[in-house]
């Protein structure tokens, strides 16, 4: 995905290959970084007035 890339397009990714991170890349195709379903939780809980988050979000061992 790109840093363009709508949200509900990242969800439907995510949903139709069963993948629970992408790589983000620029317009060179160098790596920005990867968005994960829990940085998109947490995305979506700071826009919500009525939800918190405490603490940091577990994440994956890296690959070796």
């Amino acid at each position: 995905v790109t840093l363009s890339t709508p949200l509900v397009t990242i969800l439907e990714y995510m949903s139709r290959f069963g993948g629970r991170c992408l790589v983000v890349v620029n317009e060179q195709g160098k790596t920005e970084g990867i968005i994960t379903v829990f940085s998109i939780f947490k995305t979506l809980l700071k826009r919500h007035p009525n939800c918190t988050f405490e603490g940091k979000t577990p994440q994956a061992p890296q690959l070796v």
